[in-house]
């Protein structure tokens, strides 16, 4: 996977990938919070220069949702004010996995969400959700 730029917070690494596909490798279990759910969209702004993009959230084996980010993920995207055409999810926890499935279930996300196993199947979605958008 060819990295064209890359950028490290406390919480997580962000990798930006051909086409303005962002992925982000959570690298520890520390919950996400609202604060942390605003960098995350900064940083993904700032390696897009705010540039139509999809987001691939590689949280892995870790738990790291709380209540407020599911709602803050679910809530921040309004169409007037977001660039994402997508986001995947890849999630290996089984808890983790479930919170997912709520999160798409319960707010009903505003651009294509889905829940993978590995990161290859996410960027294959996300880059054929890229060229039909095209």
């Amino acid at each position: 996977m060819l990295v064209l730029e890359k950028i490290t917070l406390s919480f997580a690494e962000f990798s930006l990938l051909k086409d303005n596909i962002v992925l982000i490798d959570y690298l520890n279990e520390e919950p996400l919070n609202v604060e942390r759910g605003i960098q995350l969209v900064e940083t993904i702004n700032k390696l897009t220069c705010n540039k139509p993009s999809a987001a691939i959230h590689n949280v892995g084996d870790k738990y790291i949702f709380t209540t407020d980010a599911l709602r803050f993920m679910g809530s921040q995207l309004s169409t007037n004010e977001h660039n994402y055409s997508a986001r995947a999810l890849v999630v290996t926890n089984p808890a983790a996995r479930i919170a997912s499935n709520n999160f798409i279930n319960s707010y009903k996300p505003l651009i294509p969400t889905r829940i993978f196993n590995e990161v290859e199947e996410a960027l294959a979605w996300v880059e054929g959700l890229l060229a039909q958008a095209k």
